[in-house]
């Protein structure tokens, strides 16, 4: 048997430090995705406040919708930002993992 490996072991690290960008990234989006669903959650709970609310308090309740949505629109914009970066986790990342309901000021 030779000296020389048939492998560069240079691949390893390199193999290593891919896994753990990858790492990385999933971990951030998972997080994004948390943040998000949290505040979807906080939105649709006040839109199931609008068939008990006095029509009176409508425009307070209007205006902690808007700050929900508002949320919403900088968790996505942030989502967009990372994910755009990485098209594997935009287009072939299980269904579950994008699974959210976004509510556009038209909803309102």
């Amino acid at each position: 048997m030779s000296q020389h490996s048939l492998l560069d072991p240079s691949i390893f690290s390199s193999l290593e430090s891919k896994l753990e960008e990858e790492t990385r990234i999933r971990d951030a989006l998972t997080q994004i995705l948390q943040r998000l669903e949290r505040s979807v959650g906080a939105a649709q709970g006040l839109l199931t406040k609008v068939h008990s609310t006095p029509r009176a308090s409508y425009p307070q309740l209007v205006t902690q919708l808007e700050a929900a949505v508002k949320d919403e629109a900088v968790i996505v914009a942030e989502l967009n930002e990372l994910a755009s970066k990485h098209p594997y986790y935009k287009f072939r990342h299980p269904p579950a993992f994008f699974s959210f309901t976004l509510r556009s000021p038209a909803d309102l």
